[in-house]
């Protein structure tokens, strides 16, 4: 399933793509994603993709050498490299965030109209640019299936093609859980003006594993990094901590540095396999493979089992909050999967082993499609820039550096001069109400085992 995906490749990956600089999504994007909290450990399993960088002039560490036509070659990467906008705006004294993909494109001499580019140039500093990085993961969860609901109506949203119900998936929330309640024939708990939506009989369901993503930046993927790099010094067999022999050409699987006569330091052996070696065999420059071993499995007759996050369970959760935020491994780290599939009712895998229910579980997203951008028109409605819809220039005429998108003065100037023609006068927010910093939350405790649906 997961385990052809070399660790050697993810850090390299990493390490060049946390090097950059940086130069709102759609519905079912945003349903799909999923955010790891503080307090909360979810069981996963990251899933690696095969994505390109469609830079027309990639760097020189974004290349690699394909053994099949013996060229170079853009190098795929196991997560979704992409660009995104945040602006912070203010509604009704209450501070939040608008989110949208960028548009400009991989090709920085020929950017792509963007209306948040477009504001930012202009010197809106409420716009942000960062890089984002999307990745695939089997959430290990129950979840529960029901008809989608129109906010507005209250009805059920419907397909256009046969009338169908739209069905989403929501997680079990287990004892305090509703769609359980309802399924054993109690009704709902509600707190004060909320509603039960009246379901059709036979449409809730339950599941267990869901395909979501991640969607982090650049300090988040190095912390997933870490979790690799914390499991890679173990054996998946035994958990004994495994020994790094040597690394082997790409091409011939000679031994190209042997650790065991090599008298260069780790810092040395470091920059060395961080790019293309040549290999004193076939002559060939490939990237170096790590190759491990287990004292304790080749004492008792068994192979060594290397194990990442890209073949195991990993239990996540966070600490810290905003910029100073980390992801982590919770108190139980990993399983195999063998390990964790005893732990389920073997009824929700349909007859299949749980290899192979998660296998099909594990198709990596098209991000591509999933994480396309808006129009520019779309997304200043969104980000609720002066735009198209708003009686500003047509798409594809965006304001140039310095003009429109005019800023608030500063406390104390006089009033701005008259907006361009076409433009609405500039809103100021209100300042935000102060408000004490939240004390600390305690550290997460032990994971809780994993629990089924509330079912007794």
């Amino acid at each position: 399933m997961t385990a052809g995906y070399r660790s050697s490749d993810f850090r390299r990956s990493v390490q060049n793509d946390t090097k950059k600089k940086p130069g709102g999504f759609n519905k079912r994007a945003f349903y799909e994603k999923i955010w790891l909290e503080k307090e909360h450990v979810l069981p996963m399993l990251l899933v690696p993709g095969a994505y390109k960088d469609l830079n027309p002039n990639p760097r020189p560490e974004d290349l690699v050498l394909d053994l099949a036509t013996n060229t170079m070659v853009v190098k795929s990467t196991p997560y979704y490299k992409f660009q995104k906008h945040k602006r912070k705006i203010f509604k009704n004294g209450k501070e939040r965030f608008i989110e949208e993909v960028c548009s400009a494109g991989p090709d920085q001499h020929n950017p792509q109209p963007c209306a948040p580019c477009a504001a930012s140039d202009a010197g809106d500093k409420s716009i942000t640019t960062y890089d984002g990085f999307a990745i695939t993961i089997v959430h290990l969860a129950y979840y529960h299936g029901h008809p989608m609901v129109d906010r507005q109506s209250g009805g059920f949203i419907q397909k256009q093609q046969d009338r169908s119900l739209v069905i989403v998936y929501d997680e079990c929330e287990g004892r305090t859980c509703n769609f359980c309640r309802v399924l054993q024939g109690h009704p709902p708990v509600l707190e004060q003006g909320e509603t039960w939506p009246q379901y059709p009989q036979g449409t809730i369901s339950t599941i267990f594993g869901r395909r979501r993503y991640m969607d982090v930046g650049k300090n988040h993927l190095q912390d997933i990094l870490g979790w690799n790099d914390t499991l890679g010094k173990l054996c998946g067999n035994c958990r004994s901590e495994v020994i790094v022999d040597g690394f082997t050409c790409d091409f011939c699987k000679n031994m190209v540095i042997d650790l065991s006569t090599d008298t260069r330091s780790e810092e040395d052996i470091r920059k060395l396999i961080a790019n293309p070696h040549p290999c004193m065999q076939c002559g060939r420059h490939t990237m170096l493979q790590e190759v491990v071993g287990c004292q304790t499995c080749e004492s008792q007759g068994r192979t060594v089992r290397p194990i990442g996050v890209f073949n195991t369970v990993v239990f996540g959760t966070k600490q810290g909050e905003g910029t100073g935020s980390h992801l982590t491994l919770g108190p139980r780290q990993f399983a195999t999967l063998e390990e964790f599939g005893r732990t389920i009712d073997p009824g929700f895998f349909g007859g299949k082993t749980f290899e192979q229910y998660i296998t099909e579980l594990a198709v990596p997203y098209e991000f591509d499609k999933l994480l396309a951008p808006h129009t520019p028109a779309e997304q200043a409605k969104n980000m609720e820039l002066a735009g198209p819809q708003q009686g500003g220039p047509a798409q594809g005429q965006w304001p140039a550096p310095g003009q429109g998108y005019a800023q608030p003065p500063p406390v104390g100037a006089y009033p701005p001069p008259q907006q361009p023609a076409g433009y609405p006068p500039p809103q100021y927010p209100a300042p935000a109400p102060y408000a004490p910093a939240p004390a600390a939350a305690p550290a997460p405790g032990f994971p809780p085992p994993p629990r089924g649906p509330n079912f007794s």
